[in-house]
């Protein structure tokens, strides 16, 4: 087992003890699901950015549609983000085409934001033809300042260009 059931190591098996259950049997799905229902903050924050991250780079598909299923909010938003970036570590192209699936709102615009450094430091022509094909928008707006930022320093004309689309006067 991963901890005892003894002094500090029993306080963290109530605390943990579903999450790395499920782990253990590598139903990954299940430990995520135990994860996010956890009332502690840190822990989702804690294993979450390392779990969910490593899940999402290992079975994308399989973790996003795990991230999609929760329930609207703040939970969802970051098993997003986390899939997301794990994501991106192989598949940039890949995860660009899922997050335009979620409408726009909050967790849209957490998720092109973190495809945007991935995606372009592989690919800046992908990353640009992928912006070009954002429908106006505030996630379009997001994505494209997430751009003009990682660019500013390497093209500061083509930045300019793009931060001259931006819609969105907020």
């Amino acid at each position: 087992a991963l901890l005892d059931d003894t002094g500090a190591g029993h306080q963290h098996r109530e605390l943990y003890g579903p999450f790395l259950d499920r782990l253990e049997q590598r139903d990954y799905a299940a430990a995520a699901a135990a994860l996010m229902q956890s009332s502690s903050a840190p822990m989702q924050t804690l294993l979450g950015s390392q779990f969910i991250v490593s899940w999402g780079r290992q079975s994308p598909m399989e973790a996003a549609a795990w991230a999609a299923s929760l329930p609207p909010g703040e939970a969802q938003g970051r098993a997003v983000e986390w899939v997301v970036t794990g994501w991106c570590v192989s598949e940039p192209q890949g995860a660009a085409r899922w997050v335009e699936q979620f409408p726009e709102g909050r967790i849209r615009e957490q998720a092109v934001e973190a495809v945007l450094p991935a995606l372009t430091s592989r690919d800046e022509a992908g990353a640009t033809a992928w912006l070009a094909s954002l429908a106006p928008g505030r996630s379009r707006d997001v994505a494209v300042g997430a751009f003009c930022q990682q660019l500013a320093s390497l093209d500061s004309d083509t930045a300019l260009r793009w931060a001259g689309t931006i819609r969105d006067e907020e």
